[in-house]
């Protein structure tokens, strides 16, 4: 067992682990070939930080064991041995299969391996209620006795001593669950486990010269760490429901109900407690299920997430709500302004469109004032806010909202246009410099509630006139402005 200590003494990273390996397996020892089951054996269940149970094993091995080899088949039987409980993993009991196995006698040697215990023993420990009951029987007795000499050395009990005394109950348990104790070395059957531990106090009587007294109380480890597993935490259902997955805090779903729960407790004697996040009375409602049905029942759920119930006051998120209101004050002015152009009807009856360049001209003539040209837009493009248009929609003296462009038709193929083109001549006025060549200016009308910004004719037209209105150059005052009425800026270009 030397090699397990040489793994033993490496750190939990996976890293310095490999590279154990790697320095062993370079020297070629017998057991080159599975010397990653022997160092999974290490971090499973030799006892944690130092490998007390290794170390344990080696001393054994030396005094009782000669130079046998355990095999690579004993070796991962035993490692993955899979006990039908997920209340402890049995490392005492396993390393006191290894303890036996070195024992083996000479008739039970084949080519330097020990053969006393076979695949087919180990396999059949795991089969059946009884084998179940006994295997946990022996865990807790090893436990015991393991946790009292420990309490001893070295004040009352010298460590030889101890590895010589837990060695041989380890052994006399397992050759008595197995049904070997005839080949075992020292050729006595007990007839029961009162019997072994009956042997054992004795033994512990001649080396320390007293009964054993009861065994000290073990102290809680509760802490995280990252090397390998103690044998407390290998005999601890939370912490071996932990290492499969079950933490508390997380989200599982109830494989027999499909309703999402969350783990919350965790008791090595009664299982673990599963809170129910479900609205309604079984809010809050807990589930006890206990370790050995948690896997077959309880799948972990990392996408879900806790249904929360929304508190608020929903009166000002309702029709009451400052956006509901704005979208019904949108669309009473959207249905304004489209009255407005019905009763005017100057879009496709007084007006002509054109392109290369894009303008509008007159469809027939008109005299002064007769013709008006209302910003018919899309119903999105009733805004509050805008960064570029200038056409205001007015309450009585407030400004309510602006009025943005819609989108223009780019060809004159009609199959070319986009759903929502619209042709309104309004956008499509042209901004000249001169105020003699201007033949439309803006004038407010009002239509109910609303007033709207339309273009006028300033005088009268003719058929084909184009149409267009004063802008003043850069750093001159308009006309229009010294009369306080805005210009609308050219029309805003979309892509269709």
């Amino acid at each position: 067992m030397s090699i397990g200590v040489i793994h033993a003494s490496s750190k939990s990273d996976p890293k310095a682990w490999e590279n154990a390996i790697a320095a062993t397996k370079s020297s070629m020892p017998p057991c080159h070939s599975y010397l990653p089951i022997l160092a999974e054996f290490v971090k499973s269940f030799g006892g944690g930080e130092g490998a007390p149970m290794i170390r344990y094993l080696d001393g054994f091995a030396k005094d009782f064991g000669s130079n046998k080899l355990l095999g690579e088949m004993f070796m991962t039987t035993l490692t993955q041995l899979n006990f039908p409980t997920q209340q402890s993993k049995f490392p005492f009991f396993r390393t006191a299969c290894v303890a036996t196995q070195l024992v083996s006698p000479a008739h039970k040697i084949q080519e330097g391996f020990a053969r006393l215990i076979t695949k087919s023993d180990l396999q059949g420990l795991v089969r059946g209620k009884d084998k179940l009951l006994q295997v946990t029987a022996a865990e807790t007795v090893l436990s015991e006795a393991w946790t009292s000499l420990e309490s001893m050395v070295p004040a009352q009990l010298p460590q030889s001593d101890m590895i010589k005394i837990f060695g041989k109950l380890s052994v006399r348990i397992v050759l008595f669950l197995l049904k070997k104790q005839k080949d075992g070395p020292e050729a006595q059957e007990f007839p029961d486990f009162a019997s072994i531990k009956q042997a054992y106090n004795q033994d512990l009587k001649r080396a320390t010269g007293s009964e054993p007294d009861a065994c000290p109380q073990k102290a809680s480890n509760t802490s995280e760490h990252a090397g390998p597993s103690t044998m407390d935490e290998m005999s601890d259902p939370c912490y071996l429901a932990q290492q499969a997955g079950y933490n508390i805090g997380l989200l599982y779903t109830d494989k027999e109900t499909s309703s999402l729960l969350k783990c919350v407790s965790m008791d090595s004697s009664t299982g673990i407690t599963f809170e129910s996040t479900a609205l309604g009375p079984e809010k809050g409602a807990t589930t006890v299920v206990n370790f050995e049905e948690v896997r077959k029942r309880m799948t972990p759920n990392f996408k879900a997430k806790i249904p929360v119930q929304i508190e608020a006051d929903f009166s000002k998120y309702g029709p009451a709500s400052e956006g509901i209101a704005k979208d019904v004050q949108k669309a009473q002015i959207f249905k304004e302004l489209v009255d407005l152009v019905q009763t005017h009807m100057a879009s496709g009856e007084g007006v002509n469109f054109f392109l290369n360049p894009p303008e509008v001209r007159a469809a027939q003539p008109f005299k002064k004032g007769a013709l008006k040209l209302v910003p018919l837009t899309e119903a999105k493009n009733v805004v509050f806010k805008t960064a570029s248009s200038k056409i205001q929609v007015m309450q009585g003296s407030q400004r309510i909202c602006f009025l943005e462009p819609p989108a223009k038709a780019r060809t004159e193929t009609e199959c070319d246009w986009a759903p929502n083109t619209i042709f309104a001549g309004f956008w499509w006025v042209k901004a000249v410099s001169s105020e003699e060549e201007a033949n439309m200016r803006i004038v407010k009308m009002t239509h109910n509630d609303y007033s709207f910004m339309v273009y006028e004719n300033t005088k009268g037209l003719k058929t084909f006139d184009k149409l267009t209105y004063y802008e003043a150059p850069t750093g001159k005052a308009s006309s229009a402005s010294s009369k306080a009425v805005a210009k609308p800026p050219p029309a805003k270009k979309r892509k269709e």
